[in-house]
């Protein structure tokens, strides 16, 4: 997923949205960003708040308008991932079956590690140590319109949590026979949120160029399984 930082006048003319409204989504993706070329680096721990800000050319004091701490950034790139997911689910929803759209998730995950080798590092590192989801976040529609400026639709989509995905397209491949009737959803998508986020941790970042197969690989074997219980 690649998120824009820059932005040209008619960009913003195009938005029926206040100057100071504006001004606050591209500050805030700036700070994003600036965050997640640190990462690259360096992981999220030993990034200062200084750092960030003096990426994303604002004052330090400036960041906590936006964000109460800096895991609060890794939130944020979950919920502008989910509304690109949940934008590429509607794309293919209608051309794939239910198996077949999650591969195509996966797919996708393994392009956006490659753009961002070391995220899925910092999320693992995050969720490790959750209670609970933190749900997801209200993102305004200029936040939408500049994360997603080739997505005119961004706008309006209900993002969800890719285990939600997960149970609605799992729900299609028992429908479509792909996998028995009987197939467990709770089994299932506890094993594909093992491979997931476990995939590219076994494999560590310098071998992402595999994770896409490796991932493939390892969903045929999935299915396999679950069509044999």
């Amino acid at each position: 997923m690649i998120i824009r930082t820059k932005f040209s006048d008619p960009d913003f003319q195009k938005l029926d949205v206040p100057l100071r409204e504006r001004k606050f989504a591209k500050t805030k993706l700036a700070l994003l960003n600036a965050a997640l070329e640190r990462i690259h680096s360096k992981p999220l721990d030993l990034i200062t708040i200084k750092e960030i800000c003096d990426d994303a050319n604002v004052s330090e004091p400036t960041f906590f308008n936006y964000f109460k701490k800096k895991a609060d950034l890794l939130v944020y790139y979950i919920d502008l991932w989910r509304i690109d997911v949940s934008h590429y689910a509607d794309q293919c929803s209608q051309a794939k079956g239910g198996l077949e759209f999650i591969e195509a998730i996966f797919d996708r995950t393994a392009q956006g590690m490659q753009e961002r080798p070391y995220i899925m590092r910092e999320i693992i590192n995050w969720k490790s140590a959750l209670s609970e989801d933190p749900g997801f976040q209200n993102i305004s529609v200029i936040e939408r319109a500049l994360a997603f400026p080739l997505i005119p639709e961004a706008a309006s989509i209900d993002a969800v949590p890719v285990q939600e995905l997960f149970k609605r397209y799992l729900l299609i491949a028992k429908k479509e026979k792909e996998l028995p009737p009987e197939t467990s959803n709770d089994i299932a998508i506890v094993a594909l949120t093992a491979l997931f986020y476990g995939v590219p941790l076994a494999l560590g970042v310098k071998q992402y160029d595999r994770l896409s197969k490796v991932y493939q690989d390892e969903l045929r074997l999935l299915w396999r399984g679950l069509s044999a219980r």
